[in-house]
């Protein structure tokens, strides 16, 4: 097998083998180059309590679409609605809040015609989504009942926990920066926005009340999607609440009011702009608001969309847009997300009453019965993509996106196609041999989901489609992994810091190096990481030879999953190259992690790293047999290799009167293992040697055995790793009435079964 096999792609269509072969796109993929996991909650969709009629939700049919359609979490109680909501204390009228003194409640609507907590909370049991809770910052404010209001959202988040509803992520507000008297967002009822001081102060209330709770909450802000227009307020929020924001919600409706069918096709990749705002592409400002926020200090924060959709346009006016037409617009938005390594997005909304005339594209039809829309297809497709790992994909043809994502023995191939013709596809893809083709879907007009065939090309031997115009397909491929050692590129630092993520600026450096021309200094928090694709439910080693300028100060070894939570770290203080290593499990859906070194603040000493490599784990001892003289043992007094005094090949360790060798191995928690040498001494009289196994965590002694045979004899060890353990030091070590030498050769460890 190659590294690089190239194949095609080809959906039944009218051109011959002979045309597509001449007139082939070329899409290329690289499967070895992972930039980011999707988030299930990518998948998210919204509801309006005020607008969920019991009805729609009565018969368990929606709860089966949210599965059908892959939804990774439902926003409640809605948008602007959650600024005046009061959970306790419904009234089915979204816009108004009750807390005004002159409300009405003549209106009020009945309870089968609203969606209460109680309701929200079976529906996303049987939906099997994440939960996820808006608090009302607002009404406190404006209706001067602000401890009040505080205690309301405890008082929310107390009654789930006694239902055992684990409610982890929270929005605070909705819109506060925007304008309007129906919006609740002063004290003087005037409709003038909140200040950035005043919602991250708010903020800072909220989010302390919240994790006294829950502690590990996600704390979701919200403020307006012109970021980089509107970078003095951000900073502000950031600067007094970063703390304790987790996501920065932004609402991207496309194109407002001109949001057409031949305005989308006008641009490929289409971009988040009005006629006064040009963000890029969304995949750009994704990309600007994560440099942004680490510019400032808080690379935590990401970016969060809970309201999206294609904005209203011409869609009820002109007699040729369908929701089809809609819904494919909305496809490239959410390729976009999963492009960009966008974490939270929820479309809005699920339903609205009058579907068939409204301005937006909904999740059902509400003038059908509440059957899915077209806009369901689309997630249905994207669904296949949630906890695959993003590669890197691109195509030829600049009215053709790719996007594909790798899920273990299986690559996602995704391609929107802008034109107006019928265009080939031909696909290679670097670091997996294609097996053969698993299913494959095409999301056309009128809004459906067809199975296409593929056939193979009796010349090359590769699978042949056809992209057909105006469409979204989606290709599943069953795939084999091409044997890799090691997946980290680059991990010697020869080819300069290429394939690297650096913060800090990391220098390359050829006067102080591990091995071979090159290594890496880091300065005063410095770092680099490099995302890499792994096997899920494998153990793997990382290890790096990694030194600082003053033990005083430490450098970090570490391994990350893509969502930034820890996985592995060795805290490093030595002065010399030294070999260290982080042994971790991948989780059966994890296909990428983040391995990395950095340097925490440290007064403008530095950190020195060469040789960082990843291999699957197994137990051994490098250099048991000494062939490599004494690499990877650590030695203490007079200690030498010997050519004479041998067990096998062409040489063994000797030590001399008191004196000793040891190396820590990787080893696994709660396993058995057998540790073997061939030993023996000169003097059998006056000194044992001592062969054994110690936890290197607390030094403690696994297993040994004294030593005083005059020939070479195997010794054999059983131990059992305690629930923590993870390297043990396999040591040799002649006490001080030793005298002459002790010899030692062809040390293994095996793990029992």
């Amino acid at each position: 097998m190659t590294m690089k096999k190239s194949l095609q792609i080809l959906a039944l269509s009218l051109c011959s083998i002979s045309a597509c072969l001449s007139a082939a796109v070329q899409i290329d993929i690289d499967g070895t180059k992972v930039s980011h996991t999707v988030n299930p909650m990518i998948q998210g969709h919204g509801l309006v309590y005020s607008e969920e009629a019991d009805a729609i939700y009565a018969d368990g049919t929606m709860a089966q679409l949210y599965k059908d359609v892959g939804a990774g979490f439902l926003r409640w109680p809605g948008g602007t609605v959650a600024t005046m909501y009061h959970w306790n204390d419904l009234t089915g009228v979204g816009w108004i809040d009750k807390w005004d003194p002159s409300y009405n409640s003549a209106g009020d609507k009945d309870a089968s015609e609203y969606m209460d907590l109680d309701e929200y909370i079976t529906l996303t049991n049987a939906a099997g989504t994440e939960p996820m809770l808006g608090i009302n910052m607002s009404s406190g404010i404006e209706w001067d009942r602000e401890a009040e209001a505080l205690q309301e959202a405890k008082d929310m988040i107390s009654y789930c926990l006694t239902k055992g509803f684990s409610v982890k992520y929270f929005y605070l507000d909705n819109e506060t920066y925007h304008e309007g008297n129906g919006y609740n967002k002063d004290k003087d009822g005037d409709g003038e926005h909140w200040t950035p001081q005043v919602y991250g102060e708010q903020l800072n209330i909220y989010a302390a009340a919240i994790k006294t709770l829950v502690p590990d909450a996600k704390i979701i802000a919200n403020w307006t999607d012109k970021i980089r227009t509107n970078t003095n307020d951000y900073t502000t929020i950031i600067n007094v609440a970063g703390n304790n924001i987790d996501y920065i919600d932004v609402h991207w409706y496309w194109k407002w009011g001109v949001s057409t069918w031949d305005a989308w096709k006008a641009k490929t990749p289409m971009e988040n702009e009005t006629a006064y705002y040009d963000g890029g592409t969304f995949v750009e400002e994704i990309a600007y608001f994560n440099n942004f926020t680490a510019a400032l200090g808080k690379p935590h924060i990401k970016l969060a969309a809970l309201e999206w959709n294609i904005a209203p346009g011409d869609h009820n006016t002109n007699p040729e847009h369908t929701p089809y037409k809609t819904a494919l617009m909305a496809s490239e938005m959410q390729m976009q997300f999963i492009q960009g390594g966008l974490e939270l997005a929820s479309m809005w909304s699920t339903q609205w009453s009058g579907s068939s005339t409204a301005e937006f594209q909904f999740l059902v039809n509400s003038d059908d019965n509440y059957a899915p829309s077209p806009m369901a297809k689309v997630f249905e497709l994207y669904k296949y993509a949630v906890n695959g790992a993003v590669v890197e994909s691109s195509s030829a043809d600049n009215q053709i996106m790719s996007t594909t994502v790798i899920k273990g023995d299986k690559a996602y191939v995704y391609l929107l196609s802008k034109r107006h013709s019928n265009e080939s596809a031909e696909f290679s893809i670097n670091g997996y041999d294609i097996i053969s083709v698993g299913q494959a879907k095409r999301f056309s007009a009128p809004g459906e989901l067809t199975s296409i065939g593929l056939w193979n090309n009796g010349t090359t031997g590769n699978y042949m489609a056809t992209i057909q115009p105006y469409t979204l397909t989606m290709v599943e491929f069953n795939i084999e992994a091409v044997a890799v050692e090691d997946p980290i590129i680059n991990g010697d630092f020869e080819g300069n810091l290429n394939d690297w993520d650096t913060w800090n600026q990391p220098s390359l450096i050829t006067n102080d190096v591990y091995s071979g021309n090159s290594a890496v200094k880091l300065l005063d928090k410095g770092s680099l990481s490099q995302i890499v694709t792994v096997k899920p439910d494998t153990t793997y080693v990382l290890s790096a030879y990694m030194k600082v300028s003053n033990s005083n100060k430490l450098v970090v070894l570490g391994v990350n999953n893509l969502n930034n939570e820890g996985m592995g770290t060795s805290d490093i203080v030595d002065t010399q190259y030294t070999k260290h290593t982080v042994v971790f499990t991948t989780a059966s859906d994890q296909y990428a992690v983040q391995v990395y070194a950095w340097l925490p603040p440290s007064d403008n000493e530095s950190a020195f790293v060469d040789l960082m490599e990843l291999n699957e784990f197994k137990a051994e001892v490098p250099n048991g047999d000494f062939e490599q003289g004494l690499t990877n043992w650590h030695t203490w007094n007079a200690v030498s290799i010997t050519n004479t005094e041998v067990n096998s090949a062409s040489q063994a360790l000797q030590l001399n009167g008191n004196a000793s060798a040891n190396q820590v191995i990787n080893v696994l928690p709660n396993t058995s293992y057998t540790i073997s040498g061939f030993a023996k001494v000169d003097d059998t009289a006056n000194g044992k040697v001592v062969f054994g196994a110690k936890n290197s965590e607390d030094n403690s002694t696994l297993v040994k055995v004294d030593i005083i045979d005059s020939a070479y004899t195997q010794h054999q060890l059983t131990f059992v790793t305690g629930p923590d353990t993870t390297s043990v030091n396999v040591y040799f070590w002649r006490p001080k009435a030793g005298q002459q030498g002790a010899y030692l050769d062809d040390v293994t460890i095996i793990k029992n079964p």
